[in-house]
């Protein structure tokens, strides 16, 4: 599976996007992420993704 990425496409505004799995490097970027959704789109998320920690231990079982 990962040779198939990254992954180029593009959205329906036009706008390209590469999309690769997830790596431990990609962690703190994956938490800014998070900590900007709002509130009520994380509502339902099982974990608590705005906790770094949370992060740190899905980088750590990869």
């Amino acid at each position: 599976m990962a040779e198939e990425y990254p992954k180029e496409a593009t959205l329906k505004n036009g706008t390209t996007v590469v999309l690769k799995p997830f790596e431990k490097k990609d962690k703190d970027a994956l938490l800014a992420f998070f900590q900007k959704l709002p509130e009520a789109d994380r509502l339902f998320l099982k974990d608590n993704v705005t906790d770094p920690a949370v992060v740190e231990r899905w980088a750590a079982e990869l």
